[in-house]
């Protein structure tokens, strides 16, 4: 590469940016609105997304740390960032989740296509177990979880 050696505030802006953007496309994921749109991806989508984030985020907490640099209010801000995603993340899971099982919404309840109304199948296009752990990681217990939400998932 160009051998270039950034400051902490060019490492924070690309830091920023790149946070921005996976809260993007996770939050983009996580809409019941968009389910219909090429862009969309799912739950699997946004869970995956979700993950590397969480990496990305611990690979550049962990290269803060090693640079040993005057950074440490960089490192706060990466940390002040992922919690707030992490509740972002958390809301928006919740309100998807809210907006699937309000009667007033008519989506439907089968895997597969349907002339009825958008399925619910490209939605929760996840397993159970792995919509579970999601939601662990975004401090949701599985007893706040809806009862019926497993009908939804894949098997």
């Amino acid at each position: 590469g160009p051998q270039l050696q950034l400051d902490a505030d060019e490492v924070l802006s690309l830091q920023e940016a790149a946070a921005a953007r996976y809260e993007e496309i996770i939050l983009r994921d996580l809409c019941y609105e968009n389910r219909d749109l090429t862009i969309y991806r799912g739950l699997r989508r946004a869970i995956f997304n979700w993950h590397r984030f969480v990496a990305f985020y611990e690979r550049q907490n962990i290269s803060c740390q090693e640079l040993r640099r005057p950074g440490m209010a960089q490192r706060r801000s990466l940390q002040e960032r992922m919690k707030s995603d992490r509740s972002t993340t958390r809301e928006a899971f919740l309100l998807l989740l809210k907006k699937v099982l309000d009667p007033a919404t008519k989506a439907v309840f089968i895997h597969g296509s349907s002339d009825t109304g958008p399925s619910l199948a490209f939605v929760f296009n996840c397993s159970f177990h792995d919509l579970t752990l999601f939601a662990g990681e975004l401090g949701i217990s599985e007893e706040q979880l809806p009862e019926a939400l497993h009908r939804f998932c894949d098997e």
